[in-house]
């Protein structure tokens, strides 16, 4: 049998309380992918920067467009370095 690969992924920068008490961040280091919200249906800019800012060495991003002027979400996708 051939092995395979699982992407755990995280949704992310949803809650500022999340991010201020560490909770959420405390994930970070144990998933593959991450979405991080941006402001369709929760998070705000400041959520985004945050994340980003978190992650910003150690990740590609990518914008999935929901459709609106603001994209729904980016994904963050950890390098094969820190993988």
């Amino acid at each position: 049998m051939a092995p395979f690969e699982i992407d755990l992924n995280l949704d992310a920068g949803e809650s500022a309380a999340a991010l201020e008490d560490g909770s959420e961040v405390a994930l970070y280091d144990l998933v593959s992918s991450l979405n991080v919200a941006c402001g369709g249906h929760a998070g705000d800019a400041t959520t985004m920067a945050q994340v980003v800012e978190l992650l910003e060495s150690t990740v590609t991003a990518r914008m999935f467009e929901g459709g609106g002027i603001v994209p729904a979400a980016f994904f963050l996708i950890r390098s094969p370095a820190r993988a």
